[in-house]
């Protein structure tokens, strides 16, 4: 019974075009990983934390959320599970260390990276180098 039921999902995969479907036809939800690599050279976030946001929409929606510590100049940070779809990346370094790690948001004196777009249709990489950041007034 077992290969029946292995051959008839074999055919029906192959008469969709190899695309599973899930109720009412419609293409199962895909997921993938945003990672990179956040550098500051030109001011010292050794040791700081550094939060970051994938949003879509308007108004915006938070679709996944990160939070990493800088090792000297740099940080690494990976999004897991993140649906296919357009976004845009905030990110900023908490220098001052008094963002609530339950909902980080940025004061004066942290290092901010204007927003980023980024299609997320299959693993993806976005670093954000150090002249994307800027102290917040």
């Amino acid at each position: 019974m077992r290969r029946v039921w292995l051959v008839w999902w074999a055919w029906v995969a192959l008469a969709s075009g190899g695309a599973a479907c899930g109720e009412g036809g419609e293409p199962l939800a895909e997921y993938f990983t945003v990672s990179g690599t956040l550098t500051s050279i030109s001011h010292d976030a050794s040791g700081r934390n550094a939060y970051l946001r994938l949003v879509s929409g308007t108004p915006e929606t938070t679709m996944s959320e990160s939070g990493t510590r800088f090792a000297g100049a740099r940080a690494e940070f990976l999004m897991r599970l993140v649906p296919a779809g357009s976004y845009t990346l905030h990110a900023f370094v908490d220098m001052d260390g008094n963002a609530s790690s339950a909902d980080p948001v940025a004061s004066s004196g942290d290092l901010v990276s204007p927003g980023r777009s980024l299609s997320v249709y299959s693993n993806v990489r976005a670093d954000i180098a150090d002249d994307a950041w800027s102290l917040m007034p």
